[in-house]
């Protein structure tokens, strides 16, 4: 009976401690429906932001929205707050893009909710973005511009490649008919052609950025930032070009220029010669400098000059109609070598790598120095008798034809007694032209021996298709 008691009275606990939780319960549930049960409208979600000009885009999609009538997007603590409306399509899914506009040039915490027509909030989605503005764009700088060459009528500017933040470059120039034109160079280009361009007017150019790179060909921003406008320096040494003037001398021309800065500069000649183009090149920072231009055709023809600096800027080419003194290519029949530093007897083959070579009136056989057995340095030489006194007014090379490893810098030394030499200077020589390259003597000097010297090259070899000579017999 006692048991029974006992039972009876835990029964009785039991169902009082129930009542009591179920009471404490209703009482905390109570608190957050004392003013009605709250109701969550559909969540924005998949956020995704781009940063532009005192502005971000806020891309996301938010499903079965059919009560939703507006997207509400709020920033610092809510201070900033921006609503946009909402129209349900026909999909159960929308794409939303949503553009929140003055923002000043910070990065932001954005809070996005959805909210129906009572008033009911959806649980905010966050995301992170940037806006830009003047303190980014005051930063930016125009596209390197590596060099530009003037023709006299067409610039051709050739620019840095473009970075992966840049867009287009705008190039503002204005024409010979006084026109302002604005030309524009995509990233992926690096030259740009100003027709008709008037250098003696302002050049100018700017390039495009956007702040962040693009993501798998997809742009991260959706605004470009200009650059300040730069000015093009146009090198004042085309003026160089000018003052060019040729008088006629024996076989060619005495070439005359002004540079009055001194700047060091390459003056590239060129020429037609029995209907073959010949080039000839001189490196000078003569303020009043002087050149021969020699081995040219007889009569009235045409020569034209361009002019460049170290950084590959250059202007020309520029015609010139000149006269020369006709002169003539000299006979070889009577020529033989007596003297050579080092030739390659046989490796070659019956003709190549012998010094006679480069006298034989082939520019396809060579002469080569020594390779078998040993390989002596710069400088080389071989040496020619003409078998008779003869006027010199230029000599002209061939390098071995189709092998740019050649010697660089060459001289030329004459007598006429095969002992006492006459230095007449260094030359600079394109190794990687088969064209004939002459080097011309001003003083027109008569001599019947004379020694060809390779002075340096890139190896230990030095070789030569041909020499020739122009002159009078």
């Amino acid at each position: 009976m006692k048991t029974i008691y006992n039972t009876f009275k835990l029964f009785l606990l039991l169902v009082s401690g129930a009542f009591i939780s179920c009471q404490d319960m209703n009482e905390v549930h109570e608190e957050y429906i004392k003013d009605g049960e709250i109701i969550y409208t559909n969540k924005v979600d998949s956020l995704s932001t781009f940063g532009g000009k005192n502005r971000v885009k806020i891309k996301g999609y938010i499903t079965g929205a059919f009560n939703v009538n507006e997207i509400v997007v709020t920033w610092q603590d809510g201070e900033g707050q921006q609503i946009f409306p909402y129209n349900k399509s026909t999909q159960d899914t929308d794409s939303l893009a949503l553009i929140v506009t003055e923002l000043e040039e910070n990065s932001y915490e954005f809070k996005v909710t959805s909210r129906d027509a009572d008033g009911n909030l959806s649980v905010a989605n966050i995301a992170f973005g940037t806006a830009y503005g003047e303190r980014y764009r005051s930063n930016l700088e125009a596209r390197t511009i590596n060099h530009l060459s003037f023709d006299g009528s067409n610039m051709e500017v050739l620019m840095g490649l473009g970075t992966e933040l840049q867009r287009g470059t705008e190039v503002k120039y204005t024409n010979t008919d006084n026109e302002e034109i604005i030309t524009t160079v995509v990233r992926e280009e690096n030259n740009v052609l100003l027709e008709n361009v008037s250098i003696n007017s302002p050049i100018a150019y700017r390039t495009f950025y956007v702040p962040t790179a693009a993501n798998e060909g997809i742009e991260s921003t959706i605004d470009e930032f200009e650059s300040d406008w730069e000015t093009l320096v146009v090198p004042s040494f085309g003026n160089v070009l000018n003052s060019v003037v040729f008088n006629p001398v024996l076989g060619g021309l005495e070439m005359e220029w002004s540079n009055p800065d001194g700047a060091v500069l390459v003056y590239t000649i060129t020429y037609t010669v029995n209907g073959v183009i010949k080039t000839q090149t001189i490196n000078s920072s003569d303020v009043n400098g002087e050149a021969i231009v020699s081995g040219m055709d007889e009569g009235e023809q045409i020569i034209n000059v361009s002019v460049a600096d170290a950084y590959g800027n250059s202007f020309g080419p520029k015609d010139f109609t000149v006269t020369p003194i006709p002169a003539q290519l000299l006979d070889k029949s009577a020529w033989t070598i007596f003297d050579f530093s080092s030739e390659e007897a046989g490796g070659e083959g019956l003709v190549n790598g012998y010094a006679t070579a480069a006298i034989d009136g082939d520019v396809n056989t060579f002469w080569h120095t020594q390779w078998g057995g040993a390989s002596p340095p710069f400088p080389h030489h071989f040496s020619v008798d003409m078998g008779a006194e003869k006027t010199i007014a230029s000599f002209e090379t061939f390098r071995r034809q189709g092998n740019g490893n050649g010697q660089t810098k060459i001289k030329f030394l004459i007598s006429t007694d095969g002992e006492t030499w006459t230095d007449l200077g260094e030359f600079s020589v394109d190794s990687k032209t088969n064209d004939g390259q002459v080097s011309a003597i001003k003083s027109a000097p008569t001599a019947r021996y004379f020694r060809y010297v390779a002075v340096e090259g890139p190896t230990n070899f030095a070789y030569l298709g041909e020499v020739n000579v122009y002159g009078l017999e």
